[in-house]
């Protein structure tokens, strides 16, 4: 990656880096991530920006897995999802042509 030396990040879930300059001390931001599971890449990506020293204003993810309770681990972060699925009491829709 060109640029100033990267700042890695990682845990037991994820890993991430970023150059040390790609965000301004200060800077406010949101993170956005597809899905939000266990909460481990997005718990990553908030203390990475922590560390940069920029404020993670938001997480917003497009898909919640509400029974992995990934949400939890991104407190104090607010937290946005359109979508929502409960396995626990939820079916996921079935394909054309599947029985009952």
């Amino acid at each position: 990656m060109p640029g100033n030396a990267l700042l890695s990040l990682h845990n037991f879930y994820a890993e991430l880096e970023a150059q040390s300059d790609a965000v301004e001390p200060g800077r406010k931001v949101a993170l956005v991530d597809d899905l939000l599971a266990m909460g481990g890449t997005m718990h990553t990506a908030c203390e990475l920006m922590k560390r940069l020293k920029a404020e993670a204003l938001e997480c917003l993810v497009v898909i919640e897995l509400l029974s992995l309770k990934g949400a939890e681990k991104l407190q104090p972060f607010r937290r946005r999802s359109p979508l929502q699925y409960d396995s626990a009491r939820s079916r996921p829709p079935r394909l054309p042509g599947e029985e009952a």
